[in-house]
């Protein structure tokens, strides 16, 4: 079993827009709500390539009554932990112009101490029988930011494989927590090696020029540096695909996609890709293989975290998963 924990749940709502134009007026094409954050976004990718998923996490008022009952709806287990604070909605505005998402996303409402203790409790209980937990997103304000990095603990105190998917001092404070996995973007990455001492480095690599080096390469040495505080380091790269370190072993994945509807959610997905494999025991190339499969089968779809298993097993064969000699 895969427990997901979504501590800034959100009620996502997508407008799909054919052109967006800063200051002007725009008709909204299409519309969608759902229940979203990282974690719930992963949940619902695991559901739909077979794993047995929990979405907890924290939510609270009418907007979290609409995420759970949205989950439901679904058919996703869910056991959230309720707050006094009406849980965030996000906005997010896709272009299906140019392929591109542009997102708002409200912080949250304010948790207190005993929430928080509350939910250390409650995730303790779920996690007998687990096999994964990923942690993903943001934290809401009132939480520290070594938040993360307490429950990671606690998830390896009960002999279960913690997963990381965080920015910021989330990030760098859940490092320290040693989890099994760590997902970063290339933009977090840069955040975290900037906090590790291994200098600055430019969070885009499409501004990486020649002579400042292959961005795939140097990709790769930050995941050598992470995976010296956790088992597994993924990073994900856009559209340069992905890259893994496991003790001395590197990988780098990659496939091509002709047409991009919407990218957001496409690292959850990869997310949920990965540790469905490993959770059946399959090798790390195979999981990365299933990882950007599922990755690149959301950016086909028009919501986060919507993949459709016959477009993954479409894709899978054409993922391209090579061994990189350190």
């Amino acid at each position: 079993m895969i427990i997901t924990v979504t501590l800034n749940a959100a009620w996502d709502k997508t407008y799909f827009v054919d052109g967006l134009r800063p200051g002007e007026t725009h008709v909204v094409a299409d519309r969608h709500g759902c229940a979203g954050g990282k974690g719930i976004n992963v949940a619902r990718v695991v559901a739909a390539l077979g794993g047995r998923v929990v979405a907890t996490g924290l939510a609270g008022g009418p907007t979290g009554r609409a995420i759970v009952e949205g989950l439901a709806g679904e058919g996703i287990e869910t056991a959230f932990h309720p707050i006094r604070a009406d849980s965030r909605t996000t906005l997010a505005v896709v272009d299906r112009t140019a392929g591109a998402a542009t997102e708002f996303r409200e912080p949250g409402g304010p948790i207190s101490a005993a929430e928080s203790a509350g939910f250390a409790g409650h995730l303790e209980r779920l996690l007998d029988g687990a096999s994964f937990c990923v942690f993903a997103g943001s934290l809401p304000p009132g939480l520290p930011a070594d938040a993360y990095a307490r429950l990671v603990e606690l998830a390896r105190r009960r002999g279960v494989r913690a997963v990381l998917d965080t920015s910021g001092p989330a990030l760098v404070e859940g490092v320290r927590a040693r989890p099994f996995m760590l997902k970063p973007n290339v933009a977090e990455a840069a955040t975290l090696a900037k906090a590790l001492g291994l200098g600055p480095a430019d969070p885009d690599p499409a501004r990486t020029s020649p002579a400042r080096g292959d961005p795939v390469v140097a990709a790769l040495r930050l995941a050598a540096r992470f995976a010296e505080d956790c088992e597994l380091a993924v990073l994900s790269l856009g559209r340069l695909g992905v890259v893994a370190c496991r003790g001395a072993e590197l990988w780098h994945a990659t496939v091509e996609l002709k047409r991009i509807v919407n990218p957001v959610g496409s690292g959850d997905a990869l997310v949920a890709g990965v540790i469905v494999a490993l959770e059946r025991g399959d090798a790390v190339a195979d999981a990365l293989r299933l990882g950007v499969a599922a990755g690149a089968a959301n950016a086909l779809t028009e919501t986060a975290g919507d993949v459709r298993p016959g477009d993954v097993a479409r894709l899978l064969p054409e993922v391209e998963v090579r061994q990189v000699t350190p």
